[in-house]
């Protein structure tokens, strides 16, 4: 297994491209001098559907590299990531537009994505029982997660057609942008989650000077995701 992931990693392909990423393996995955969680590797492998895993892993490349967020806030994002792979696996959605673009489908399912949080369950063991359900806080944590990723993507959709391969990610419009806003975890359950604003978003390469993946202002909550609890 080791021998397997040190020759993946000394391969060409770019890092962000793997399905684990582990800092110890990987020098080319950005970090900070004092990493608080540098052993811990990311598994993206059992993430479906497809699109979704390689449009977050994309779309983390972003946010990496041009410091907007860091190695710590990897993993949440990874289990804000799985909780939104669920939702989209039970309503059965294969493309990354999600419904037909219309901003009022667009608003539905971000409301039922909400609801559909509200009555996650868990399955492993943590700070909270199994089986108990998500707090206010983690919810609204969840939902922002998502809002961002489609925010970034739906500036980057270009970029992530091209980088990804997909032709599908040119289908996001502004609609996609702004599904999600303030009050859509109210709706699912009360919460009194303080909110703070987001400077903005990454631009689509770091070397990028197309107009489309330029840093664009972001007005919602923080970025950074807290534990889930």
């Amino acid at each position: 297994m080791l021998e397997r992931l040190l020759r993946q990693y000394a391969s060409k392909v770019d890092w962000w491209r793997h399905d684990i990423w582990s800092l110890r393996l990987d020098p080319r995955i950005p970090r900070r001098e004092h990493e608080p969680r540098a052993n811990t590797a990311v598994r993206w492998g059992d993430i479906t559907p497809v699109w979704l895993r390689e449009g977050t892993k994309f779309y983390l490349r972003l946010q990496m590299e041009s410091g907007q967020l860091t190695w710590s806030t990897v993993m949440q994002h990874r289990v804000n990531t799985a909780r939104c792979a669920a939702f989209v696996a039970k309503r059965g959605i294969d493309h990354p537009a999600l419904a037909d673009g219309s901003e009022r489908s667009l608003r539905s399912l971000a409301l039922d994505f909400g609801i559909f949080l509200h009555h996650w369950q868990r399955e492993t063991p943590g700070r909270a029982e199994v089986g108990g359900s998500l707090q206010p806080r983690t919810i609204n944590k969840n939902l922002q997660t998502i809002d961002l990723f489609y925010r970034v993507m739906t500036d980057c959709r270009t970029e992530a057609a091209e980088g990804l391969d997909d032709a599908r990610w040119l289908a996001l419009t502004d609609s996609h942008a702004r599904m999600f806003r303030p009050g859509n975890a109210r709706s699912a359950r009360p919460t009194n989650a303080t909110t703070s604003t987001t400077p903005t978003s990454a631009a689509c390469s770091p070397t990028s000077s197309s107009s489309a993946c330029q840093p664009s202002r972001l007005a919602l909550s923080s970025a950074t995701p807290a534990r889930s609890s």
